[in-house]
């Protein structure tokens, strides 16, 4: 089933006032409710970071979880580059929502950690996320980039172990163990599928069909994209191993 473009205009706008809610007032209740009081003193930016961790670790879960399904049961491979996919359609709307509702909220919460790295982050996201609903290209790679999300939840509570100031605990290391692997399988390990199938199809009439600036602007960021996760992963690795190497052979709990 191929929806028209209002259709996925509206999921996409639904997808904003969902999240917008649950980011700007669910889960700033739940912190206020769940948090050591102690951390209720945290600045208002650094108690909206913590609840939009969350949202973005759970938002990370069901994106991969969704790409997933659709990369292995969809035949996206017939065709790379115009494969009219509903399900990557409807993807790609609610993710739109979340970057929306995540960056109004970052925009109207005053000391927000990071503000304009961040923006210009969500900036690109939609970017990227416009010219695939638009145009209906690219379902096969959104998927693939999707995975991306599978170290979400626990880039997420790095940052909120850290605030809650358990970075010496087990629970942290843990923590940094699952990131690293989920890391590498999300990021590095979906590389050589990803190219060999780009390679394979690049002598087709599909790939004749696209415009040339939007080869380059496409595989030019998604080249630097992967050049920043190879080394990213260099950091991640060799930051663990030195936490670990430095920290105490007994943790707190």
């Amino acid at each position: 089933m191929i929806a028209d473009y209002t259709t996925y205009l509206q999921i996409s706008a639904v997808s904003t006032f969902l999240y917008f809610i649950v980011i700007q007032y669910v889960t700033p209740l739940l912190c206020e409710l769940l948090l050591p009081k102690s951390k209720n003193l945290l600045p208002k930016g650094d108690k909206l970071m913590i609840a939009n961790s969350f949202v973005s670790g759970i938002n990370g879960v069901f994106a991969t979880a969704v790409a997933l399904y659709i990369l292995l049961m969809d035949n996206l491979h017939e065709d790379i580059f115009w494969s009219n996919n509903h399900h990557v359609q409807v993807l790609a709307s609610i993710q739109s929502g979340y970057f929306i509702a995540d960056a109004i909220a970052a925009i109207l919460t005053p000391g927000y950690p990071g503000r304009n790295t961040f923006l210009a982050h969500h900036a690109c996201c939609l970017l990227a996320l416009f010219v695939i609903t638009t145009w209906k290209v690219f379902a096969f790679h959104m998927c693939i980039r999707t995975l991306n999300e599978f170290s979400a939840p626990f880039f997420n509570g790095r940052y909120v172990l850290a605030k809650l100031d358990m970075k010496e605990t087990r629970l942290y290391v843990i923590n940094g163990t699952l990131f690293m692997i989920t890391f590498f399988l999300g990021r590095i390990a979906v590389m050589p599928i990803y190219y060999y199938a780009i390679v394979s199809a690049s002598y087709g009439e599909g790939y004749e069909r696209l415009h040339s600036g939007l080869v380059v602007a496409f595989y030019g960021v998604g080249v630097f994209i992967d050049t920043l996760n190879v080394y990213w992963f260099h950091l991640v690795v060799k930051g663990f191993f030195k936490y670990v190497s430095k920290s105490s052979p007994h943790k707190k709990e």
